[in-house]
């Protein structure tokens, strides 16, 4: 497996981003937080030259990304 800085960077970035998600206490940081993590794994898929999986994931990580947020904000999905 190849390693660039930038595969690197988007690595340590999902690590912060999931940890975020787990330490704090408003839903809607963590909800934001976990969006990050999807994003960058689609990130990864297109750094690692895999279009077939990178543009579902982007649409589906949307669509989670704001129910997640519209049940936080809201009150309930």
């Amino acid at each position: 497996m190849f390693t660039t800085p930038l595969l690197t960077f988007l690595l340590i970035f999902m690590i912060i981003a999931s940890l975020k998600a787990l330490m704090t206490k408003n839903l809607l940081s963590a909800a934001i937080s976990l969006g990050a993590v999807g994003i960058g794994v689609s990130l990864v898929f297109l750094l690692l030259r895999s279009p077939d999986a990178t543009i579902p994931h982007i649409v589906v990580e949307i669509l989670v990304l704001l129910l997640l947020i519209r049940g936080t904000i809201w009150g309930g999905v």
